[in-house]
């Protein structure tokens, strides 16, 4: 049961974890919109990626970030940028 419950307190899985919901509370989404987030860590570095769906007939707007995985909730800040079209 320590192995399960372990594997769950992992700290890459909560940096990941927190950058997605971070995207989406800036998109003021919840479980229900239709968003796409992913956050994966390799080597240190955080890929962050989404995809919103506005209508069922038009393709989704897609982004992606990188940096380091200590700056999650700042990745996601630009991803929302980005997919909305902004400049920094």
């Amino acid at each position: 049961m320590r192995a399960i419950v372990g594997s769950a307190n992992d700290h890459e899985m909560l940096l990941c974890l927190r950058a997605e919901r971070e995207f989406l509370r800036l998109l003021q989404g919840d479980c229900n919109s239709p968003v796409a987030v992913l956050a994966t860590i390799e080597n240190g570095m955080m890929k962050l990626r989404a995809q919103v769906f506005d209508q069922p007939s038009v393709a989704p707007r897609e982004a992606r970030v990188e940096g380091t995985c200590d700056d999650g909730e700042g990745l996601a800040g630009e991803l929302l940028r980005q997919i909305n079209g902004e400049q920094e």
